[in-house]
């Protein structure tokens, strides 16, 4: 088992770092299995800023946009390349970590019955339509 970044010290750190709180977009709501497939799929079939939204670079600073959880608007944020790397490599997820398990038909526990229930469809469906 890969150790774990997240100890009790860090957490800590981060609570005094961030007197304020930390932000948390629970606004939207997952209406269904197809929605939350989408959401999840963002993170992780794409990086966690798209290349269109480098506005510019100067070899010292990144202008990039992004959309503003909390107001729906376009945010243009100047940083140092430093500060810029920085929080684009905290999305990269540590090495052996599972960012989805599997779930529903593919689940260890009951792919073996979805097997033999998407066969007995297929052979329903032959039979109802030759």
């Amino acid at each position: 088992m890969p150790k774990t970044i997240f100890n009790s010290r860090f957490i800590d750190q981060l609570f005094k770092n961030n007197e304020k709180g930390f932000y948390v977009n629970g606004a939207s709501k997952m209406t269904s299995a197809l929605y939350a497939a989408r959401y999840i799929g963002r993170y992780i079939a794409r990086p966690a800023l798209a290349e269109y939204r480098i506005i510019s670079y100067n070899g010292e600073e990144v202008v990039f946009k992004y959309k503003a959880h909390e107001s729906g608007k376009t945010v243009v944020c100047r940083l140092k390349i430093i500060e810029f790397i920085y929080r684009l490599i905290s999305h990269i997820a540590p090495k052996h970590f599972k960012m989805v398990r599997h779930y529903g038909l593919y689940a260890r526990r009951i792919k073996s019955f979805a097997k033999k229930l998407v066969e007995g469809c297929r052979a329903f469906l032959q039979q109802s339509f030759t």
